[in-house]
């Protein structure tokens, strides 16, 4: 099973603020796809890059997306 968006922000509801390479190495994906995943997420306004290192976090929108049905976050944010 290939991770997706719904897995990283999963990953980011349970640790918190997190560096990019250490999410990305709990998935099994390398860091350019990593990458890739995050500027879409950011770009939807689910994800935020809080340093250059590269530091992740949730926004509010993001974490609401978790809270609302964390089992299902999978089937609601497909890899496109």
């Amino acid at each position: 099973m290939e991770p997706n968006d719904g897995d990283i922000l999963a990953t980011l509801s349970r640790t918190g603020p997190e560096y990019g390479p250490v999410i990305a190495y709990q998935l099994g994906m390398d860091n350019t796809q990593f990458e890739r995943y995050c500027e879409r997420l950011a770009a939807n306004g689910v994800l935020e890059r809080v340093s250059e290192e590269p530091l992740y976090r949730l926004t509010a929108r993001g974490q609401q997306l978790v809270d609302r049905s964390p089992e299902s976050a999978r089937d609601r944010l497909p890899v496109e």
